[in-house]
């Protein structure tokens, strides 16, 4: 069962972010963790498309999904991040109508979008199989995911018509940049915020589409029953919270010396 069927079943499939490690060994400990999939922050962080197929190509053979947040919304960035065997893209920024249906065309082939073609690559394990070119973009459309991102007040008085967009998978908030863009940053309990995600959470509803916010928000429980997916923590977090536990342990062994 790839991510997106997951998603569409109720399963809540789970993953992190990972802005600096670029070992492929992150795809054996994703699958020990029990991880539906790992993002790589493409937006904020740097990693070049060498790098992202290896760590595809490890992560597909683990049977975790590889996501990538692409820097912004454009054919270069999305078609080579899913030529190099990503299962999917999420897109900063994403506003209007206009910029969702471009976000289609170019991660979905046709009749959903205008991907260019290429068979035997990465996310086929460079094997065809003898499959028709029909049954490979049948395959790749009800695989990759396309994930939005609502991170301004724009996309928020938009959200119905960018919901409305066939083949937009998820509208994921971006809840820093949106608590920015209506004037309280930060204020993730203030109620223009909590009207805000809901008119998002009812959009998505209405179009049969994936709510996505942080865990990190404190609105999340409030909206847990409707959110479809869960991107939580960085592998900054994590490797710092480690490093904190050896910290915490010194100490205490400190004070009993």
């Amino acid at each position: 069962m790839n991510l997106k069927e997951k998603m569409h079943k109720g399963d809540k499939p789970a993953g992190c972010m990972m802005r600096v490690i670029r070992n492929s060994l992150a795809a054996l400990f994703a699958r020990q963790a029990g991880l539906d999939f790992i993002m790589f922050d493409c937006e904020h962080a740097c990693y070049d498309y060498e790098t992202l197929h290896d760590l595809f190509v490890a992560l597909n053979f683990n049977g975790v999904a590889g996501l990538v947040r692409v820097p912004e919304l454009s054919k270069g960035h999305i078609s080579r991040v899913l030529d190099c065997g990503a299962a999917g893209i999420m897109i900063p920024m994403v506003n209007t109508v206009e910029q969702a249906r471009l976000a289609v065309k170019y991660s979905k082939y046709s009749p959903i979008g205008g991907r260019g073609f290429i068979g035997a690559t990465a996310y086929d394990e460079y094997s065809a199989g003898g499959k028709s070119i029909r049954q490979i973009i049948e395959e790749q459309n009800n695989r990759v995911v396309t994930i939005a991102q609502v991170e301004s007040v724009e996309a928020v008085e938009h959200i119905e018509e960018i919901a409305a967009v066939d083949g937009i998978d998820v509208l994921q908030i971006g809840q820093a940049d949106l608590s920015i863009s209506l004037g309280i940053p930060g204020e993730f309990e203030n109620p223009t915020f909590h009207k805000a995600i809901r008119r998002v959470a009812d959009a998505c509803k209405s179009n049969r589409k994936i709510f996505g916010m942080s865990p990190a928000v404190p609105l999340f429980e409030t909206f847990v029953d409707e959110i479809g997916i869960i991107i939580h923590g960085t592998d900054v977090d994590f490797i710092v919270k480690g490093m904190k536990q050896i910290a915490e342990f010194r100490d205490l062994h400190k004070k009993k010396s």
